[in-house]
């Protein structure tokens, strides 16, 4: 089965992080000989060996080819004749590290890699350090770094090789390792392409495992990873196979990035149209366009998100629905809730609040329908409390204490919350079914979230970093007023000029939200809205699940088609079928 097939090759691609899966698959196959076709006319891989083997007698080094042992030890599948799997020690003339104390840096001179300098997989000399010549060549008295030799992460990003193709002089830490290649024989790009296959990365994790470092390469190791090699000819193919290949994946990427960026713009610009429509024509028609081309549209996980969180902004700007003639208008709400609250407060039920500052027309961030009103948040909510400071602890008994990671998604996860006294917890900050809560402190992105409490009465408390909302339920349904403040206008126009002056750890506090400007239609409008948005959020999560169906279905098709000749594993693709390869003729993936 020919893997690599133009139509196997789209199936892969296409499956979730399978442009990776094929540059993995192409490099496992350059390594194991099933890339291209071999010839038992060709020079044996041995020869190599002899005459990198001569070169280091000249140069007055050990000889280290011990290649029947090392076939007999580590082999994991059968080489193609002529090819020998060897130390990569047996093939570099010398293998070390940078150096291991940090120089002295100079504004300008020779420069000095780290890791973050080769970590791209290339030389990167843009944003390097720079030392002095005399301080260069103590360096390099022991590690030289010149054209075609392979520099190695040793130190985060394990393995990852780098092919010196600069005659530029240069010095390296000792988080960078050296491979000094020989110069009788030209193999060091096919090292570098061995290097970088799932079989030495999977060395590469065997050896951490046997006591290296969690995110360390030891120098010692490098010396013994097993490097399949093949005749030099070969390699020739092989890599301008790969390069072939390799190019192709490049090509897929570019027009995946381009077809992404293009259906994003697409749906962007629907939605902003939808959101933008002013008459009940023009809804209409935006709305046409979208039901035309829903398919196409509403195809990845990220068009969905974009799609939920348009519908709750149209949801909240009463484009979602059709307005009523005998609603009560919102404007008699607000009076309502007004004169409930001077009651409660003559009471002594409720604390007397500061008077909040009338609306003016600059505030407003877009036109509502006719029997909808602008309220700040102050006026809608009967009561706004700041939670408790106690500190919380893993115990059985207690009050759970609801943090600002417990709000996720407009919601509030219950659950594995940790505790305090129950004398600790004053009984106002008890919450109760319906109680909104906002987080007011946060980094940047995270402040204003809001969740809706949906648990048993008076059992859970809320941290100080969070403020309870709590409303007249018969007058402000607390569901839509989760949304409007859960809705991309309200953090544009709302939250997010507060945090223009703040880095950091943000904080809009109570007195802030308390003025901050919410949408409200009448009540049975809001009971509307809320039914038909819950019902469009719950298609639009079972449209999710199909999506993420459909791609983990694709993924099984992928892993079935690299199955036929790799079993993936640790995210390294072992060799599981024998390939014994006698002559030209022999079976390969050849495309």
């Amino acid at each position: 089965m020919n893997v690599l097939g133009s139509e196997n090759f789209s199936l892969i691609a296409d499956s979730p992080g399978g442009i990776q899966k094929l540059r993995a698959m192409i490099l496992q196959l350059a390594v194991t000989g099933k890339l291209v076709p071999h010839s038992s006319k060709e020079a044996p891989a041995r020869d190599i060996i002899m005459a990198i083997q001569e070169e280091k007698t000249n140069n007055s080094q050990k000889k280290s080819f011990r290649p029947s042992s090392s076939r007999e030890n580590d082999v994991r599948f059968d080489l193609p004749l002529g090819w020998e799997l060897v130390d990569l020690g047996d093939l570099a003339l010398l293998v070390t590290d940078g150096t291991h104390h940090t120089p002295t840096y100079v504004p300008s001179g020779i420069p000095f890699l780290s890791i973050k300098d080769i970590s791209s997989g290339k030389l990167d000399f843009s944003n390097t350090k720079f030392i002095t010549e005399d301080e260069h060549n103590e360096i390099n008295s022991r590690c030289n770094p010149q054209e075609n030799d392979i520099l190695l992460c040793r130190i985060g990003t394990l393995g990852k090789p780098v092919l010196v193709d600069v005659k530029t002089p240069f010095s390296i830490f000792v988080s960078v390792g050296l491979i000094k290649m020989p110069r009788s024989v030209q193999i060091s790009r096919w090292v570098k392409l061995a290097l970088s296959a799932p079989f030495l990365l999977e060395q590469y994790e065997n050896i951490k495992a046997g006591g290296s470092h969690t995110n360390k390469l030891n120098l010692v190791d490098i010396p013994r990873l097993k490097i399949p090699l093949p005749p030099i000819l070969e390699q020739k193919r092989i890599i301008a196979k790969v390069d072939e290949l390799m190019g192709l994946c490049d090509l897929a990427e570019r027009q995946d990035a381009d077809a992404e960026a293009i259906h994003a713009r697409l749906v962007q610009g629907l939605l902003s149209a939808l959101l933008a429509s002013g008459s009940d024509q023009e809804v209409f028609d935006s709305w046409a366009r979208i039901n035309n081309n829903f398919d196409m549209l509403f195809s990845t996980e990220d068009s969905i998100v974009h799609f939920k969180s348009s519908l709750i902004q149209l949801a909240t700007m009463g484009k979602l629905g059709t307005q009523r003639e005998n609603d009560e208008p919102a404007s008699s709400l607000i009076k309502q809730i007004r004169a409930r609250k001077t009651k409660l407060i003559d009471a002594g039920q409720l604390p007397k609040e500061k008077s909040l500052s009338d609306i003016t027309e600059t505030e407003l961030p877009f036109k509502l329908p006719s029997r909808w009103a602008w309220a700040r948040i102050g006026d809608l909510a009967l009561k706004t409390d700041y939670g408790i400071s106690e500190k919380t602890f893993e115990m059985l008994e207690g009050v759970p204490v609801l943090k600002m990671g417990d709000i996720q998604n407009g919601s509030v996860i219950l659950g594995g919350q940790k505790k305090t006294s129950v004398e600790s917890v004053p009984t106002e900050l008890y919450l109760k079914p319906n109680d909104l809560l906002y987080n007011r402190t946060n980094s940047a992105e995270l402040v204003g979230k809001t969740g809706l409490f949906e648990g048993p009465v008076d059992k859970y408390t809320f941290a100080s970093y969070l403020i309870r909302i709590r409303v007249a339920e018969d007058l402000v349904i607390p569901q839509y007023l989760n949304l409007a403040m859960n809705s991309p206008s309200f953090r544009e126009t709302q939250i997010n000029p507060q945090l223009k002056q703040q880095c950091g750890q943000a904080n809009v506090n109570g007195t802030i939200m308390r003025n901050m400007l919410v949408p409200l239609p009448p009540t049975d409008e809001q009971r509307r809205i809320v039914v038909r948005i819950e019902r469009l959020l719950a298609l639009c999560n079972e449209l999710e699940k199909l999506l993420q169906e459909t791609s983990a279905f694709k993924e099984t098709l992928s892993k079935a088609l690299i199955g036929k000749r790799f079993d993936i594993s640790n995210g390294a693709q072992k060799v599981a079928e024998k390939n014994a390869v006698e002559d030209e003729d022999s079976e390969v993936l050849c495309i």
